[in-house]
């Protein structure tokens, strides 16, 4: 036997083995997601289970300490946030800590424009990327906006000053 089949059919099986080149998304088990409005203001962060149980904390160099609180959305709406978020999932590069804290730009970069940070996490992975508003703004106007959507939807206090905080 030649060398030449056996190869394509190893190739073959592991083609097949994928799906077809696909691979269904990982379960998510939690997403943190951070909503913040450029250098030095407040941020709004995010954790959410998958049984819909979620934690809030508006945090910033302006506020003298941190404002908490705890919500809840059903399963579904989780199990959709995750879906939505998902092509962007898949879009994600490689990143470390490092790299989401002095981000790279290949277009028009505008500083203080603020940014978005997903953290997707469940069995065996821990994926995250954070998405920089002032990067190529018109290019990802659509993705930001339906970042900042999805934020919006959310039932948290719009801001500090809704918590009743001073």
């Amino acid at each position: 036997m030649s060398v030449a089949p056996f190869v394509r059919v190893l190739i073959a099986t592991a083609f097949l083995a994928t799906g077809c080149g696909t691979q269904s998304p990982p379960k998510v088990d939690r997403l943190e997601l951070v909503n913040g409005n450029g250098m030095g203001g407040t941020a709004l962060e995010v954790h959410l289970q998958s049984d819909g149980k979620g934690r809030f904390e508006f945090k910033g160099m302006d506020l003298p300490s941190p404002a908490t609180g705890n919500f809840s959305i059903s399963p579904e709406r989780f199990t959709k946030m995750v879906a939505e978020l998902e092509p962007m999932r898949r879009d994600a590069r490689p990143t470390s800590d490092a790299s989401v804290l002095s981000p790279t730009c290949s277009g028009t970069y505008v500083t203080d424009s603020g940014g978005f940070y997903v953290r997707w996490t469940g069995p065996g992975f821990d994926e995250h990327m954070r998405f920089d508003f002032g990067c190529d703004a018109r290019r990802y106007k659509s993705r930001n906006d339906r970042l900042e959507a999805m934020m919006e939807d959310l039932p948290v206090p719009r801001s500090r000053q809704s918590l009743g905080a001073r």
